[in-house]
């Protein structure tokens, strides 16, 4: 390429930059919530009736993800034996707050909208898990002047 006026390192610049590729997670990840926590990123996202439910992933550049495990791995945590497609767990929010992460979700056809607390996402972390019915719809929730609010 040749442009009058021009040195070498100018056309260089001129070239596109690399872009990235759309999706970033192939296949099936509807309903994401993505949290970040220091320089690490965190992705959850539905599963509907399929089981184990809700995947984690981690990246630390949001373009390179990697699956680290799954919210509910037992069967008493969501059982999801008798749902259907149109069942199963749906919408998860994911938040963090003092060195735990906490995961809402609906489970359509079965308990309903539930919490589950881990203390830490990361391969080899306790799995202690607890859910707990809540009564609203778990569209996302927040911490402020030290209380939890669903909203």
């Amino acid at each position: 390429m040749h442009l009058p006026g021009l040195i070498k390192s100018d056309v260089l610049n001129l070239m596109p930059t690399p872009m990235l590729r759309n999706p970033l997670l192939t296949g099936f990840h509807p309903d994401p919530s993505l949290c970040r926590v220091d320089d690490d990123y965190y992705l959850v996202v539905s599963t509907g009736a399929y089981f184990p439910g809700i995947p984690i992933y981690h990246s630390r550049d949001l373009v390179h993800w990697t699956l680290i495990g799954h919210c509910l791995t037992r069967r008493s945590q969501a059982d999801l034996g008798s749902a259907n497609l149109a069942q199963g767990i749906f919408a998860p929010t994911l938040r963090h707050h003092a060195e735990r992460f906490y995961m809402v979700t609906t489970h359509v056809g079965g308990i309903g909208n539930f919490l589950v607390n881990h203390s830490g996402l990361k391969p080899g972390a306790s799995n202690r898990l607890y859910k707990q019915k809540v009564p609203l719809v778990p569209l996302s929730f927040c911490r402020c002047y030290a209380r939890w609010f669903w909203i």
